[in-house]
């Protein structure tokens, strides 16, 4: 069993104890969907499998937030900020973004990328390197704006 999954069953357990029904709830659909993913490809989760999954739910959950906003719906948002709060608890460390700009020019140059057409090289080696420890999109940004 992976630590982030451990960690997520210790919460899970001290959160019924405590009759926090919000992270109860939003920590029982999480391992849901963990356990529904394990026994369709019959295998266990790694631990970026797991991490992999939290952040897929996030952004699950931030395009929620984005709709209920843009539609003036605050007490549907609300809900959903919440349970985001409760599963970025479980996420590794992120990058900060000097951090990440430096490990995005070691991939340009590791690359030979010049041009913007060549992104997606350079995407190709930075991605590996920043999986569960940084947002693709502003890596995307960023190696964008390197390469104009």
């Amino acid at each position: 069993m992976s630590t982030t999954r451990k960690n997520l069953d210790d919460a899970l357990k001290t959160a019924m104890k405590a009759r926090d029904t919000l992270t109860v709830e939003t920590l029982r659909f999480l391992n849901a969907s963990l356990r529904r993913t394990e026994v369709d490809e019959r295998r266990t989760l790694t631990e970026p499998e797991v991490v992999q999954s939290i952040q897929k739910g996030i952004k699950r959950m931030n395009e929620s937030i984005d709709g209920a906003v843009a539609a003036g719906r605050e007490d549907a948002a609300a809900p959903e900020r919440a349970q985001r709060e409760i599963l970025q608890r479980f996420l590794p460390q992120q990058l900060s973004e000097a951090e990440l700009i430096t490990i995005v020019e070691a991939s340009i140059k590791e690359s030979g990328a010049v041009l913007r057409k060549e992104q997606g090289k350079v995407m190709a080696v930075l991605m590996p390197r920043i999986a569960g420890v940084a947002d693709g999109k502003l890596a995307s940004q960023l190696v964008a704006a390197r390469l104009q």
